[in-house]
């Protein structure tokens, strides 16, 4: 419908006035009314607009954290209550290794018709190493990590080594580091597993 000023979505007549509108647009009212039994005018140029709503986040927050690394990916959620016009919330960014991440939160709307856009929230995420002070070391298929002496080097020593924590076995190099040198005299060998 076109008006002398703007166009308008809707042209709200008689009965529909009775329901009303409830989405956010742009709206002329035309009313027919009974002047006589014999003569029925018409009556329009009433234009309303119904704006989107700003839905109110300030109950949300979401803050710099730090975790400690757990072999999962991580995020860091929205805290709060999510308001009337937000359907759910969507993460980007999940990190699983040590280091760091920009976590965003995208917010589903319940209706893009009716509410404006809701700007993203963000904060970065640090995963922390892991304390594996209390992980089992041990050399695949030597018993009490003993060797018996050659003379030679022990074979590739550290494609043995097996680093358990919490009923898992680390991977070398992404969830411990340790080299051994080589091992040739007799004697006890320690090194250090981060």
């Amino acid at each position: 419908v076109q008006t002398d000023k703007k166009s308008v979505d809707y042209v709200l007549v008689n009965e529909e006035l009775k329901q009303g509108p409830i989405d956010a647009d742009n709206y002329l009212i035309k009313v027919d009314y009974k002047v006589s039994d014999t003569l029925t005018e018409s009556y329009d140029g009433i234009e309303f607009v119904i704006n989107k709503a700003t839905i109110d986040v300030s109950g949300l927050s979401m803050d710099d954290a730090s975790k400690v690394y757990n072999r999962s990916e991580q995020i860091i959620e929205v805290s709060g209550t999510l308001p009337k016009g937000i359907s759910s919330v969507r993460y980007t960014g999940g990190i699983t290794n040590v280091g760091s991440s920009t976590i965003t939160a995208k917010f589903t709307l319940e209706s893009t018709k009716n509410y404006n856009p809701v700007s993203d929230m963000t904060a970065v995420l640090t995963i922390m190493p892991k304390d594996i002070s209390s992980a089992v070391v041990s050399f695949t298929g030597y018993s009490n990590n003993s060797f018996i002496y050659t003379g030679s080097e022990i074979g590739d020593i550290n494609s043995k080594l097996s680093v358990v924590l919490d009923g898992y076995t680390l991977i070398k190099g992404t969830e411990y580091i340790c080299e051994f040198s080589e091992l040739v005299a007799i004697g006890s060998y320690s090194e250090t597993i981060t």
